[in-house]
């Protein structure tokens, strides 16, 4: 997938005010696993904000995008969650709108759900994955941070997940560092892919209904 352009769209808290023109990809995950980054670096441009502190982003981040081939998108990053940081009625507000947004399939195509390859499987993590392994729309699981570990602890960080969920072998797995720049090509191949789907679901409804 080739990048032409990409441009911030505005920040939203009511997902009924989120644009719904282009179908959607979600990069979702805690707060510090590196969603800004990942997004820089799939768009090949820095347009999201990078923070060291955790829990920075507190809306829905919308940036519309360009492709050389197939229609615009955009690509949504989510309120970063688990990280016990301002008002709780601000944080619930922010988890609410969140939820909102995941569950409607007008505007997400798609969820790129991001985990910290580094560290052990947090339950935040491991519910969002339940509830998006029973949802409707396409997800990958996307390792973080791949760098700093060994490829024999994320393997058996991977088969312990397939231990407490009832994970699905067709489920994709991506493993990425943003340092090294690695998996980052396998990123941009899958959301080219979700949005492609997308597109022949769209074309298979319309030629039913004619």
């Amino acid at each position: 997938m080739k990048i032409l352009d990409a441009k911030f769209v505005g920040a939203f808290m009511d997902p009924a005010k989120c644009p719904s023109d282009h179908p959607g990809i979600v990069i979702a995950g805690r707060s510090n696993v590196g969603k800004s980054s990942l997004v820089n670096r799939v768009l090949n441009r820095a347009i999201a904000r990078t923070s060291k502190t955790p829990g920075r982003t507190r809306q829905l981040i919308y940036f519309a995008v360009e492709r050389a081939k197939g229609k615009p998108f955009y690509l949504v990053d989510l309120p970063g969650y688990g990280y016990a940081t301002g008002p709780k009625e601000e944080r619930e507000r922010f988890a609410r709108a969140a939820r909102a947004l995941l569950a409607d399939e007008r505007r997400v195509r798609g969820v790129l759900q991001l985990v910290d390859a580094s560290v052990p499987w947090q339950e935040s993590d491991l519910d969002m994955l339940d509830w998006l392994l029973g949802a409707p729309v396409p997800f990958a699981l996307v390792y973080t941070k791949a760098d700093r570990t060994k490829r024999g602890p994320l393997a058996a960080k991977t088969q312990e997940l397939k231990t407490l969920l009832p994970w699905r072998d067709d489920a994709t797995i991506l493993t990425t560092s943003v340092k090294e720049n690695e998996g980052i090509v396998g990123v941009r191949k899958w959301v080219e892919a979700a949005l492609a789907q997308n597109q022949r679901d769209a074309a298979g409804g319309s030629s039913n209904s004619a």
